[in-house]
Parts: C-alpha cells; structure tokens; sequence
C-alpha cells in the first residue's frame, strides 16, 4: 500500500494485443496489492478497461482540438485521443496515404476515435463555459458582497438615527414636563384641586411634537372635521395635532376637557375627532352588566403589538387594559418585540402613568424575555 508505480508505455514493445493482456494483468496486481500507479498507454483497450474498472480512472492531457497544440494541463476522467492521423496530415504525410489509413481502421477503433475527438470538443466548449461561469461567480460574489456592506452601513445609519431621535423626543419630553411642573407650581393657587392641563400647556406640548417631527423631518397630513362635533363625557376620540387617542371628560362649548392617558388637558373643538363609538359609563360605581359581559368574550390576558408604531399601539393597549378592567383580568401579558427597544419602553413610559397599574416588568426567559411586558392590575 505504500508502493508508487510509475509505468510509461505499459505493455510496450511487442505484439499490441499481447501487450495490452499483459499490462491488464499487471494492473490488476497492482489493485490485488492496494498500491498507487501512473501508467501511460496508447491502448484502446487499456483505456476502455480502466473505464470498466473500479479503482482506476482515465486521465489525459489536453490538447487544443483545433491547432492540436498541448496546453499542459491533465484532464481528469477523460482519456486522450489518438491524433496519430491529424497530425500526420499536419506534418506533410500525402492526403491519399492518410485516407487509406482512416478507411484500414476498423470500424469500432475508428467510431471510438471520433467519440473521443467530439468530447475533446465538448470538454474545451465547457472549460470555457466553467471560466466564464467562474468569472461571473467571482463578480457576483463582489457584488453580494458590496451589497451586504451598503446594508450594514444603512442599519448602522439607521440605528443611529433611531437613537438621536429618541434622545431628541426623551429631551423635548422632559423639557415639556418641567416646564409644565413649574407653571402648575407658579399658578397652584388659582388652579383646582383636580389635575388639568391649561390651554397654555397644551399649546406648549403642541409645539414641542411639532418641533419633534421637524428635527426629525416627519411630516403628517392632519385630518380636520369641517362641522363642528357634539362630544358627551365618555366618548373616544383622537386629538389630531398630538395623534393621540383621548376620552372627553367634559365639553366646554368650544374647549374640551380631554383623559390623554392619566393626563387631562384642554383642547380645541376643531381639533378633535370622533374615533369610535361613545362609551358610556354609570355614576356611582361600576359598569353596566351588559358591559362587563362583553368585555369579559372581549378580554384577552395577551396583547400582540409587534410591528406596530407606538401611535398606534398605545390606543390599543388603552382598551386591552379597560376591557381587562372590566372582565376581572387582573394579570396581563403585552408583547411588543425586542426590535430597537423604543416600542417596549414607549409602553412601559405608558403603563408607568396609567392609574389602573400596579406594576410591570420585562418577562423572564419562559414567558419571552424583553419582548415581553408582564402588567398587574390594580384590584
């Protein structure tokens, strides 16, 4: 098994077909042995039995098939071709002689040399292809490659963008809340016992989104109600220049007192409009039967808002909690997606304020991870 044979001519010099048994015979001993062998022959049926046999395997070197040039390369898996009569020609041997000799070979030797000069054709049309095949590889990768690099550089763009904007509404957010912390001081002792929201302040929270969505170079084509609107206590609407769904309070002819949230505020009448159907709740405690059935078919401990923008996922959570509250459910489960993060926290900012909340939290490995927020409910 550690023998190397290397045979040039196996079988040569003497009688062809005698030569050819013999190499058969010594090739076949090589193989009993488990030795490795290089053998070189002119013999058809070398060629025709090292195609039949497992173990070996023919190779040749290439020649070009038009100028019969040797290009100096080997050829795996095909053996080579007799060019005993092209370049006989080639070499100035009279057409007539070489003619006489095509036509003295016999059949089945001369339909095996045109097999082997059409698959040299053949091998040569698909090593060009293979090259060309390669070439485009090569670029295509380079290409995937560049594309991937652009996506990469555009997440990184991206995420930084995400993050500045952020950071912009966090600080505009803060600057709001103080702002309003200090004229609800400065004005205490004119301002009710109730926490309102002046229409100053709300002017204020106007402007400060509105420069928001500038920084951010976000704009939004807001939607007007021509006819004035009858609101009653209770009704759901949307206040259009914050994109924030609200439930009226009170309505003071050309002002309403709005619930943003745990947040009351006033605002114009022209800038409110209707979002659902009104939903009317009892004086003195409670919500009708009625209600609280349907609420309780409603109810759902899971609220699924991936995907989602936070404008319009917190009106949803809004009354994934009401329905709660008034189907009992006192332990909720709301998925909002690790993503970016800023859905997640814009929800867990929401569920702080809210008045019905007790507490929440980031699930844990089982029940999802910082995917999930996990609420309870005041009782």
């Amino acid at each position: 098994p550690q023998t190397l044979a290397i045979v040039d001519e196996i079988g040569g010099g003497t009688e062809p077909n005698a030569g050819s048994a013999l190499a058969v015979a010594m090739l076949e001993r090589l193989l009993q042995r488990g030795a490795k062998a290089i053998v070189s022959t002119h013999s058809t049926e070398l060629k025709l039995f090292a195609h039949a046999t497992q173990g070996i395997a023919n190779a040749s070197v290439r020649f070009d098939p038009v100028t019969f040039e040797p290009s100096f390369e080997l050829d795996l898996g095909a053996p080579g071709q007799s060019l005993a009569f092209p370049l006989a020609t080639r070499m100035g041997i009279d057409g007539d002689i070489v003619g006489r000799a095509t036509a003295l070979l016999e059949d089945r030797e001369r339909d095996y040399e045109a097999a082997l000069a059409e698959l040299a054709v053949r091998n040569a049309e698909l090593r060009e292809e293979r090259t060309t095949l390669e070439a485009e590889r090569r670029t295509a990768e380079r290409e995937t490659a560049a594309v991937r690099e652009r996506e990469r550089q555009l997440d990184e763009e991206r995420r930084r963008l995400a993050a500045a904007a952020e950071e912009r509404l966090q600080k505009s957010l803060r600057d709001f809340v103080g702002e309003l912390q200090r004229r609800s001081e400065a004005n205490d002792a004119t301002r009710s016992r109730r926490a309102r929201v002046t229409p100053g302040q709300s002017a204020l929270l106007r402007e400060t989104i509105a420069a928001v969505r500038k920084d951010l170079g976000i704009t939004r084509q807001e939607e007007r109600q021509g006819a004035p609107q009858t609101f009653t206590p209770g009704d759901r609407v949307r206040v259009v220049s914050l994109d924030q769904p609200a439930t009226v309070a009170e309505d003071w002819d050309d002002r309403l007192l709005v619930s943003v949230g745990s947040m009351k505020m006033m605002v114009d009448r022209s800038d409110v409009r209707p979002e659902d159907a009104p939903r009317k709740r009892q004086r003195g405690g409670g919500a009708p039967a009625d209600a609280r059935v349907s609420a309780a078919v409603r109810t759902s401990e899971s609220l699924d808002v991936r995907g989602k923008r936070y404008s319009e996922a917190e009106p949803l959570v809004e009354r994934w909690i009401d329905d709660a509250l008034l189907g009992g459910t006192p332990a909720l489960r709301l998925i909002h997606g690790k993503g970016t993060g800023m859905l997640g926290r814009g929800l867990q900012e929401y569920l702080r304020n809210h008045p019905a909340v007790s507490a929440f939290r980031y699930g844990n490995e089982e029940e999802g991870s910082t995917g999930v927020t996990i609420v309870e409910l005041r009782t």
